[in-house]
């Protein structure tokens, strides 16, 4: 690497003190032609008044690509580490890859390979068999999963809250079959599927039925209400037919 720049010590100009315009004009030529890169040809006193200014040029330009080399092979280590371990991300994604692909492939015939079996840490829950059976038998069908790699990989998030979340997969299931209000989606069941009492939205329905039955939604609809954002949000409201729903909204 070409420097940009040289030093020039104070205490080295004293010499100037000592010298005529013209010689110091010489020196101060010399000193920028040598650090250019261009040959010097002093001789007698100027020769020696300039070799100690040389000679510290020499030491200077010798640290400075000392420290270059220095800074280009700290440079390529981090390089050689960061392919490394790029490298190794690209074989650790190769291998989940290719461990979906082996997952899909077992689906097509609903058979789950023992290493591919989950384990929860919930020693209370069933057998790690029941699992496999839960998740094909009925999350696979319900929610038409293709992968149930995502499935097993959730699962083993849970922490020992399996137990809830089977519970409120069937209350889900029985609420949506029931009222057609929510989407078979796998993904938004699993982002809240503990902040919604199904059990007792679907008592709300039976209630709902009973009541507009005898002609009270009127009724049902005031006692049921809440402010969302300074509105009056009903629980139950009207749909297109004028029939009784739970709002989404409540």
């Amino acid at each position: 690497m070409e420097k940009k720049s040289f030093v020039l010590y104070l205490d080295s100009l004293d010499i100037l003190d000592d010298l005529t315009g013209d010689q110091t004009k010489e020196l101060l030529t010399a000193i920028r032609d040598y650090n250019l890169g261009k040959e010097v040809q002093l001789s007698g006193l100027m020769k020696a008044v300039f070799n100690p200014f040389k000679n510290s040029f020499d030491r200077d330009l010798e640290k400075y690509n000392a420290k270059c080399a220095k800074n280009r092979e700290s440079a390529r280590k981090r390089w050689d580490k960061k392919d490394a371990n790029a490298s190794e991300r690209i074989k650790k994604d190769a291998k989940h890859a290719d461990s979906d692909n082996d997952s899909d492939s077992d689906n097509d015939n609903d058979n789950v390979k023992e290493s591919e079996k989950i384990i929860l840490s919930d020693s209370k829950i069933e057998t790690k068999k029941d699992i496999p059976e839960f998740i094909q038998n009925e999350l696979k069908p319900f929610f038409n999963l293709k992968n149930i790699s995502s499935a097993f990989q959730f699962l083993n998030s849970l922490n020992g809250e399996y137990e809830s979340f089977k519970q409120q997969f069937f209350d889900y299931k029985l609420f949506q079959e029931t009222s057609k209000q929510y989407k078979k989606s796998f993904g938004s069941f699993c982002n809240k599927w503990n902040e919604t009492d199904f059990k007792a939205s679907l008592n709300d329905l039976k209630e709902i039925k009973n009541d507009s039955e005898k002609n009270h939604f009127p009724d049902i609809q005031s006692q049921k209400v809440k402010n969302v954002n300074g509105k009056t949000v009903y629980r139950v409201i009207p749909d297109a037919n004028g029939k009784p729903i739970i709002n989404p909204n409540f």
